[in-house]
């Protein structure tokens, strides 16, 4: 049985489609545009509150842990406590990590996003365990 070119070729494409991309060793797919833009965030616990504001982009990030990461521009951080952040978003819920220069030591801020609005914990994780050290609270600015 002969396939005709033009199947063919539209099977092909057809594939090609659904593949994920790669960028300088990077999957890429869509960025989660309902959480792109500015967040600004309190976390609260021992210590007197502390703020964080991030413009999350569409600009895929490495790190160390698996799973579909976005740069975080850190535009307002404590002492210089977010150098390098990424952040991943799926199915509601929103992890922005503070620093993606060191591997299997993390700290990030963890919770479900409804609306323009973020509730959820401040945690560090890593090879021996995790700790929850606070409460984060974020907005959406728009």
């Amino acid at each position: 049985m002969k396939v005709p070119a033009a199947v063919f070729l539209a099977l092909l494409a057809a594939g090609c489609v659904s593949a994920p991309v790669q960028t300088a060793g990077i999957e890429t797919s869509a960025a989660p545009s309902s959480v792109t833009g500015t967040w600004d965030f309190v976390v609260s616990g021992k210590n007197p509150p502390q703020l964080f504001s991030f413009a999350l982009t569409d600009i895929p990030a490495e790190t160390c842990i698996s799973g579909t990461w976005y740069q975080a521009r850190p535009l307002s951080a404590p002492n210089g406590s977010a150098p390098r952040p990424a952040y991943q978003y799926q199915s509601g819920k929103l992890q922005i990590l503070f620093s993606t220069e060191l591997c299997d030591a993390y700290t990030s801020v963890i919770g479900s996003v409804s609306g323009s609005s973020f509730e959820g914990s401040h945690v560090s994780y890593g090879l021996f365990g995790s700790t929850e050290h606070g409460k984060a609270r974020g907005t959406l600015r728009h």
